[in-house]
């Protein structure tokens, strides 16, 4: 389905301060400020969730969250929704294939291979993340040739953000060199010339 609010709008959930985990979101999210296509704000934790489906907004607009704050963390998870940021002022915490903005928050073996587009020349977009500050991400990964974007991270450290072509990222070892759970204990599994995919929702 589609929502259309104004702030803290989300697929799942719009703020989230407890724990959403093996959940999926395929749906069509507006709004103006913190939108994601599976939460709009997260102060919790989110765990192999992924997205699918696209979000527009203007400020703090992500595939998978609008907004990660401190103590908020996103762990095994990834999106493939569209990011569109709208004309409508001058963002300094833009768009980002997973997330909008990372205020603090932590972001581990993540993905995104969504379009990023935006209709102003003044947000600030990346594959991955829009904007970081103060932030501890680690072996996160987005599509530099899906995405169109070839900065991880519009504004702020993009340590820990690889950028990979799509054949990289249909490519088991880019994963299991950065230490992603395929064997022991799985988490993830890889069929054919594909993404990485949740083994819960196969």
């Amino acid at each position: 389905g589609s929502i259309d609010a104004d702030e803290l709008v989300g697929g799942i959930a719009a703020v989230n301060a407890g724990v959403i985990e093996r959940c999926y979101a395929n749906c069509d999210v507006y709004g103006t400020d913190t939108c994601g296509v599976a939460v709009g704000q997260n102060y919790g934790q989110v765990y192999q969730c992924s997205t699918k489906g696209s979000v527009g907004g203007i400020w703090e607009i992500g595939g998978l969250v609008g907004e990660n704050l401190e103590w908020g963390s996103i762990c095994d998870c990834y999106s493939m929704a569209l990011v569109a940021c709208r004309q409508g002022g001058s963002p300094s915490e833009g768009a980002g294939g997973l997330v909008g903005h990372n205020a603090g928050g932590t972001i581990s073996r993540c993905y995104s291979a969504g379009k990023v587009i935006s209709e102003t020349f003044f947000a600030s977009l990346g594959g991955l993340i829009g904007s970081s500050s103060g932030e501890s991400i680690d072996a996160c990964f987005w599509d530099v040739q899906a995405s169109g974007r070839t900065s991880g991270v519009g504004e702020g450290s993009s340590e820990g953000v690889f950028g990979k072509t799509t054949e990289q990222m249909q490519t088991l070892t880019t994963f299991t060199d950065a230490g992603w759970l395929f064997f022991y204990r799985p988490v993830w599994m890889m069929s054919g010339q594909d993404y990485p995919r949740l083994i819960w929702h196969r």
